[in-house]
């Protein structure tokens, strides 16, 4: 079995936040450009995402959800079996395409609840939190 090739600078990057099996992680950032890519023209959207700007925003978001600020954690699973804080790519204009200008990374979860809910009540529901 041949090791899958990875670009050694975004693992030397991913290193500075994820000091822990980097590889894995780079393996998990990589699934989830997949994942988006694949899924994307099914859905009628176009994923204009190239990989290095994809890599350039796993960088920037240090290992955590660029709208909760929580770290990603692959390891963790819920009840159902689910990873809920793995990342995951979201449009920030839903009926936008995938874009560099258009995307940031989240837990899955987050990416699902803006998903049902909306991002107004999502982000209502994280400002509870944060109330004197």
């Amino acid at each position: 079995m041949t090791a899958k090739p990875r670009d050694l600078k975004v693992l030397e990057e991913l290193g500075k936040f994820h000091s822990e099996f980097t590889t894995l992680w780079y393996d998990q950032y990589e699934k989830a450009y997949r994942v988006r890519a694949r899924a994307a023209p099914q859905k009628g959207t176009r994923f204009l995402l190239t990989r290095d700007e994809f890599w350039g925003m796993v960088i920037r978001a240090r290992g955590r959800c660029q709208m909760t600020g929580q770290p990603f954690d692959r390891f963790y699973r819920g009840p159902t079996g689910k990873h809920p804080f793995i990342p995951t790519i979201d449009k920030v204009n839903p009926v936008g395409d995938y874009t560099a200008d258009n995307c940031q990374l989240v837990t899955w979860i987050s990416n699902v609840a803006v998903c049902d809910f909306g991002r107004e009540a999502y982000m209502t529901m994280l400002s509870y939190g944060t109330a004197d």
